[in-house]
């Protein structure tokens, strides 16, 4: 009653019922606007951060020839204490890296050799150690015995410049340092860090000095650092700091949101108070029509809740109604679809006969939904895979469809290619093991008939017989290890009461008789009984990645850890061969084999390999799933 008494107060003052119903319409807008507003800021930062970890990945770029190249100088030390050949190596060092403006040898502390020479006359002889104002980043590098790049700061020479140094020893005795030159204005070039007008990004290189521990700022940007909506990257190799930042205020981005829902709030308002001043039979309308109204937006939202696939209602095989997913599937506008098309323009001539008894028996006599598989044909004659639910609907108060389309294209593609792969796959190995049984059991076997026909020659002579027959039985015993090493290779057997740490060792046995690799198993006993279905899997990727190596890596050393932590197996296959860019090349049968086989067990699958650096297989598959169904040791 208390309620009633007060709407009716509340009708009777409008002005009073229109600010309120405002209010409360606006204060929704801008929980709105605010959310929108830091959904933007959300998304920003993250394109802020890959736009800066892009220029942190061309530093590293830089970096890593920097390293290289001090290397290759602290080599030509080792080699010739009286470095004859400087120049020529270090000509040879600049042509091959292209970031690098100068290099130098110091003796000591003492810079002794830089090349080019011309225009560095005035840094030899310089002392970097007894410099107090620049010896600190070289202390900084003997004290960690690796490359470290200190500065920018203003060279002797001239000009602005970091200098990266690495620690040179001689008889476990420091002799100096290795050192590479690199401009400040080809470091800004290298991670175009001046972008054109057109880019919504602005970069600052920082770096704590030093001496003072203030942070120094060392691109000429016009803008200042804002203090809010900025991102910002380490490189510990000089500890710098690269912050990007937009352009643009982002404050003004959900302010079309907020002038709509203030108008939206206002007209509210209005409303309110017009409705306010009616007489009850005017409201009484309203109220209908109002009902009326959410009845047709309940029967929309039924159609759109499935906006994710494409929604159409069919009466005579017309179109009546298509939603935008539709659209996107048929790449046909969705006035064309209802004023001018039927379901059989877009459907493949062979599905249609196929289609149509379904759309009959859906239209006539099933209350239920019926589902079909049918292609589709775009005005650009390609194909698309779909899968149709169609359901027999009043509209409009006659029989209608009402359809739902989900595109599987990119299904019935990954299936094909996992198909051929699987094919591909099969067809090696079978291809491998016909040759070794040429290559190895067949040539074995020929040397038995060989030998027992020459036995057979001299039968008579009883020493000369019991040689051959010795040499027949170790040949035939070689063909029996063959087989056995092939047999095991194709199925070993995952029943046996031997332990996955037993059938790996057997399998590292085998590999390493035929392998010019050296293999360190480091294993950890399991938690839990591994069902064998999950002991092939980890078998058969062990096995898939020591045949990689043995065909490309060129490795000298394979370390393989079996570890089981945080409920899951955690298995690592690490090399010392040639590497790999994973960025820049195909993956072939086998690490697709490996992928499809870590997959089946919900597991996740990490390589990690660079050109000369080797590679490491970093596979993991959770046991949660087979914790209760077998019992822990």
């Amino acid at each position: 009653m208390k309620i009633n008494r007060h709407l009716h107060i509340l009708f009777r003052n409008p002005v009073l019922a229109g600010f309120l119903a405002s209010v409360f319409l606006l204060i929704p807008v801008l929980l709105l606007v605010y959310q929108r507003h830091q959904l933007y800021r959300e998304e920003k930062n993250r394109e802020l951060l890959t736009a800066a970890n892009a220029k942190k990945d061309k530093l590293d770029a830089a970096f890593r020839n920097s390293l290289s190249a001090t290397r290759m100088l602290n080599f030509v030390v080792e080699r010739d204490t009286n470095i004859s050949d400087f120049d020529r190596e270090a000509a040879r060092i600049l042509k091959e890296n292209q970031y690098i403006d100068a290099v130098e040898l110091v003796r000591g502390g003492t810079i002794t050799h830089v090349y080019p020479l011309k225009g560095n006359e005035a840094a030899i002889g310089y002392n970097i150690l007894e410099d107090t104002l620049r010896n600190k980043e070289a202390l900084k590098a003997l004290r960690q015995n690796k490359l470290y790049f200190a500065g920018p700061f203003p060279l002797k020479q001239g000009d602005t410049a970091i200098v990266g140094r690495l620690p040179i020893y001689r008889n476990n005795r420091f002799w100096g340092f290795s050192a590479v030159i690199i401009k400040l204005s080809t470091l800004v070039r290298i991670a175009d860090f001046v972008p054109d007008e057109t880019s919504p990004y602005i970069f600052q290189l920082s770096k704590i000095n030093p001496n003072s521990g203030v942070e120094e700022f060392f691109l000429p940007q016009k803008e200042p650092l804002p203090s809010r909506n900025t991102v910002s990257v380490f490189l510990p190799d000089g500890e710098w700091r690269i912050y990007a930042w937009l352009k643009n205020n982002t404050w003004l981005i959900p302010l079309p949101l907020f002038i709509l829902g203030l108008l939206l709030s206002v007209t509210g308002g209005f409303l309110v108070w017009f409705i306010a001043r009616q007489p009850a039979a005017l409201r009484k309308l309203v109220r209908e029509r109002t009902e009326l109204l959410q009845r047709s937006e309940e029967k929309f939202r039924g159609l759109v809740e499935q906006n994710l696939v494409g929604v159409f209602i069919l009466q005579d095989r017309h179109f009546r109604y298509v939603n935008p997913g539709m659209e996107t599937i048929t790449a046909i506008p969705r006035n064309k679809l209802m004023q001018s098309l039927r379901i059989g323009d877009i459907i493949h001539e062979e599905d249609l006969q196929f289609l149509g008894q379904h759309l009959l028996f859906s239209a006539g006599h099933s209350p239920h939904s019926r589902s079909v598989s049918v292609r589709m044909i775009r005005p650009d004659g390609a194909i698309r895979h779909t899968e149709m639910t169609l359901s027999p609907i009043i509209y409009e108060g006659n029989k209608a469809l009402l359809g739902t389309v989900a595109d599987i294209t990119d299904r019935e593609v990954e299936e094909k290619r996992i198909r051929q792969a699987v094919i591909d796959a099969q067809e090696n190995e079978r291809r491998e093991i016909g040759m070794e049984l040429h290559d190895n059991v067949k040539q074995i076997l020929a040397a038995v008939v060989l030998n027992l026909d020459f036995a057979r020659e001299v039968i008579d002579d009883k020493e000369k017989s019991v040689t051959l027959l010795q040499r027949v039985k170790e040949y035939t015993l070689s063909a029996i290890t063959e087989l056995r090493r092939l047999s095991h290779q194709l199925a070993p057997n995952m029943n046996t009461d031997e332990s996955l740490n037993g059938k790996i060792e057997t399998l590292i046995k085998i590999m390493q008789d035929g392998s010019s690799f050296i293999i360190r198993f480091i294993k950890e006993d399991s938690p839990m009984e591994i069902p064998a279905a999950l002991q092939l899997t980890v078998y058969r990727i062990i096995q898939e990645q020591l045949n990689n190596i043995h065909r490309h890596a060129k490795a000298g050393r394979v370390d393989i850890r079996l570890q089981y932590a945080d409920n899951a197996i955690q298995l690592t296959v690490k090399d010392d061969g040639i590497g790999f860019d994973p960025s820049g090349k195909n993956e072939g049968i086998g690490l697709e084999n490996i992928r499809r086989r870590v997959r089946n067990f919900d597991g996740s699958v990490r390589i990690i390999s660079a050109p000369g650096n080797g590679c490491e297989l970093f596979v993991r598959i959770p046991l949660k799933k087979f914790a209760g169904d077998y019992s822990h040791k």
